[in-house]
């Protein structure tokens, strides 16, 4: 890994000590989640240390949300919905500013990570194949340890038997949002991960 990744994490590190400590813990347990899993999929340490470089970054935008937002305890508003659900585009443009080789796939990654395999996803509602497969992969990861970790409006964590078994419940809200090829594969190596958050 070059300078310049030492460099963006230097950077990644200094804004996100201005907010949550949520969102810092939480791109980095996706930034690990995304290495081991690239890893089993056939990724070589390069290219999974890349993956776990665009866990990191892939919250960058919620730098320019407000706290109050981001640790409100009861639901969302209408108008506090659009204004977390513009954190992609916020981190796209903070990224973009970086002239580098790796910028493009994080720039990718950054604005799709929210984007739903069956189009129900934000930004755009693009969906299936034409998301990228690192935003696909971040989405499974950031949803799992989302679901994994202590947030504001839920007092604990979900088991991991739990959170699996929300991700993958056929008639579930959550298993249509994934690439029906990558959550079989997580789902067939995350008892190596359960440990991490016990």
């Amino acid at each position: 890994m070059d300078d310049f990744f030492k460099t963006l994490e230097n950077l990644l590190h200094r804004i996100e000590s201005y907010h949550d400590n949520y969102t810092e813990s939480h791109e980095k347990n996706v930034g690990k989640l995304m290495f081991h899993f690239g890893k089993t999929l056939g990724y070589s340490e390069n290219e999974a240390s890349q993956l776990s470089l665009l866990g990191n970054l892939h919250d960058i935008g919620k730098i320019a949300i407000p706290s109050s937002i981001l640790e409100k305890c009861g639901k969302l508003n209408d108008f506090e919905r659009y204004v977390i659900e513009r954190h992609p585009q916020i981190g796209c443009h903070l990224i973009e500013t970086i002239k580098h080789p790796f910028t493009a796939i994080a720039k990718k990654v950054i604005l799709n990570h929210h984007e739903a395999f069956d189009g129900s996803g934000y930004p755009n509602g693009i969906k299936g194949n034409k998301i990228p497969i690192e935003a696909r992969i971040c989405r499974i990861c950031d949803v799992y340890d989302a679901m994994r970790s202590l947030r504001p409006y839920r007092d604990e964590k979900l088991s991991h038997e739990k959170v699996l078994e929300e991700m993958t419940e056929k008639k579930g809200d959550l298993i249509s949002t994934f690439d029906p090829e990558l959550i079989r594969a997580f789902e067939q190596i995350s008892d190596g991960i359960k440990y991490w958050y016990d």
